[in-house]
């Protein structure tokens, strides 16, 4: 999903002369409905033999195979790997130097033309500043949720070290701190999504009020 939302950034800046021409909704929906697709795919491989998902060392939990036996469990745990950590950063990190470049370049651009102490200059600066924030966050949340599991993967696939349980327990931890980082950056970063939040709380609160 990250991967997603950083490709859709990227086409909004890359195809800003012909915006009327793109349907930026119906765009969104087909990425969304994309990323769920390419992951409940990945999902489903362990269910139909593809390798397989079991109880973890720690005895806590349930997940794909980290103790391959044969080729095919080795060879998913590359292909996880590659398609599931790698090949998303790989896209996240490209469409975001895309659109920070194109956000730089048009600052240049208002400082060059109106100055440094115009109205649209500064605003433009903010709007940089807080762009370049939320693309750094997106992209150090996505490797740190999901470094510890892609490093299990690396250690089982290609090497016959034992996993720790340790590391087990803190990739297990991460992963599901994703589910909670991602609102965070989306909230912080969206003024959209925080204006309909905020709504959101004021009028249950008002409701509340009423009724209490």
């Amino acid at each position: 999903m990250h991967a997603g939302i950083a490709l859709s950034r990227m086409v909004l800046l890359s195809s800003c002369f012909s915006s009327n021409l793109i349907n930026y909704k119906k765009l969104f929906i087909k990425i969304g409905i994309f990323s769920w697709i390419y992951g409940l795919f990945w999902a489903t491989l362990p269910l139909v033999g593809f390798s397989s998902y079991t109880l973890e060392d720690t005895q806590s939990r349930c997940s794909i195979n980290f103790s391959p036996k044969t080729i095919i469990e080795k060879a998913y745990l590359i292909l996880i790997f590659a398609f599931g950590f790698c090949i998303p950063v790989t896209i996240i990190i490209t469409s975001c130097i895309f659109t920070a470049h194109v956000i730089v370049t048009k600052y240049n651009y208002f400082y060059v033309t109106y100055g440094k102490e115009n109205v649209e200059t500064k605003l433009f600066k903010e709007k940089e500043k807080k762009a370049i924030s939320s693309f750094l966050l997106m992209v150090l949340s996505f490797i740190v949720c999901w470094t510890p599991y892609a490093t299990i993967g690396c250690l089982t696939a290609f090497t016959s070290v034992k996993t720790p349980k340790w590391l087990l327990q803190v990739a297990a931890l991460f992963a599901k701190l994703s589910a909670l980082v991602n609102p965070v950056i989306y909230y912080w970063s969206n003024k959209h999504i925080r204006n309909a939040l905020n709504t959101c709380y004021i009028s249950k609160s008002h409701y509340n009020h009423i009724f209490t």
